[in-house]
């Protein structure tokens, strides 16, 4: 009868043994698993944010050099008309017709100058809308939001933190 006796409680106690190593266990590898998922989330969050910021630098650079550019032609056209300004002096007429064709050209490099700064801003707000997809779609892909992680993290916890003062508070009241 003692030998039952025995067995019946070493069977409860390897049972809530079992359960407690079981519930360790899950716990840890449930840690890890949203550990790891956070890492990842990070890597991919910052490698989006590095590819972004690169192509915005290279196109602000090279928007920066076709300005430049633009500038020095538009330099040397400018000193290249004030010599023949310079050498038609005489012929008033001719030089007015000069003019007005010369004019017509550097409103035109200006309006394109315009459309090429108007489309480097373009080109700035894909790649914010990019960089704002890309964000979408880690938390699509991740199925939380971060707010909603954050909330499901802590729930956890608690809920945890719970269990485990459940647990201890048996124990103490078991001594």
């Amino acid at each position: 009868m003692q030998t039952i006796i025995a067995a019946v409680i070493a069977g409860v106690v390897c049972l809530v043994l079992g359960i407690v190593i079981g519930i360790q266990v899950r716990k840890s590898t449930a840690e890890k698993e949203i550990g790891s998922a956070e890492q990842e989330a990070t890597r991919i969050v910052n490698v989006a944010i590095k590819e972004a910021e690169s192509k915005k630098r290279e196109l602000v650079l090279e928007a920066h050099e076709a300005i430049q550019k633009e500038r020095a032609d538009l330099d040397a056209e400018i000193k290249e008309r004030r010599a023949d300004l310079q050498k038609q002096e005489r012929r008033l007429q001719q030089k007015e017709d000069n003019l007005d064709r010369k004019t017509d050209a550097m409103e035109k490099k200006e309006e394109k100058l315009q459309s090429k700064l108007a489309a480097v801003e373009k080109t700035k707000e894909e790649v914010k809308a990019m960089k704002k997809a890309e964000m979408e779609l880690l938390e699509r892909l991740s199925g939380l939001t971060a707010e909603e992680a954050k909330a499901y993290l802590i729930s956890q916890l608690a809920d945890e933190v719970t269990h485990e003062q459940a647990v201890k508070l048996k124990e103490i009241q078991a001594k």
